[in-house]
């Protein structure tokens, strides 16, 4: 058995960790609003990472870019402390009874930092990091001869590998601070709100 995860909205709690990194850059005068507008261009751009949120900030406002850089980092550091409280028990569980695949979309390197100082790095047998489509990823790692999981948040991404592994079990998680989408992107798939109610799920397929 193979079990994809995602990490952002997953198994991290990447909602409060975006309100923290506004808190920590809120001293370079951006109100909330033109801050998120300036992140979400930058993150729309293949993940957003220290350097160029910072370059894109400062097209619009000068401040010490050293200063911005050093509280990017210290936030980085501390990513266990955004985990969500099922994450650990949830991977636990499964670390030896399948085969576990991180496929985190963002930056690869600030979604391979988060997911190193989250702590997690160790429950993995492989850990894939891209700002590709995930599905073109995943053929690779299919287990051929057993059951496959692909727990996500992002509908949309997983209508797209529906499409393209139709055996694939699709488990999208919805927590309750996670990204917003539209009710109708949910269409078709089977939505949880925690990882506890996931896990029950995949044991009923053993």
């Amino acid at each position: 058995m193979t079990i994809f995860v995602d990490f952002d909205h997953t198994l991290f709690n990447a909602t409060l960790f975006k309100e923290k990194l506004y808190d920590v850059l809120s001293y370079t005068g951006f109100g909330k609003e033109e801050f998120f507008e300036i992140y979400n261009q930058v993150q729309s751009e293949d993940g957003w990472n220290d350097y160029k949120l910072i370059k894109a900030l400062k097209s619009k406002k000068d401040f010490d870019e050293n200063k911005a850089l050093i509280s990017l980092r210290a936030l980085i550091q501390s990513t266990s402390d955004y985990l969500y409280l099922d994450a650990v028990s949830f991977l636990n569980l499964f670390q030896n009874k399948a085969r576990l695949i991180l496929v985190s979309w963002g930056d690869p390197n600030i979604q391979k930092d988060k997911v190193l100082n989250s702590g997690l790095m160790k429950y993995f047998d492989k850990t894939i990091f891209t700002s590709q489509k995930k599905y073109s990823l995943l053929a690779d790692y299919l287990d051929k001869d057993s059951v496959n999981f692909f727990i996500n948040d992002n509908p949309l991404e997983n209508q797209e590998v529906a499409k393209i592994y139709p055996d694939m079990k699709i488990l999208t998680i919805k927590r309750e601070d996670g990204k917003e989408y539209q009710a109708n992107d949910y269409e078709n798939l089977k939505t949880l709100t925690d990882l506890q109610t996931i896990s029950d799920v995949i044991n009923k397929n053993l």
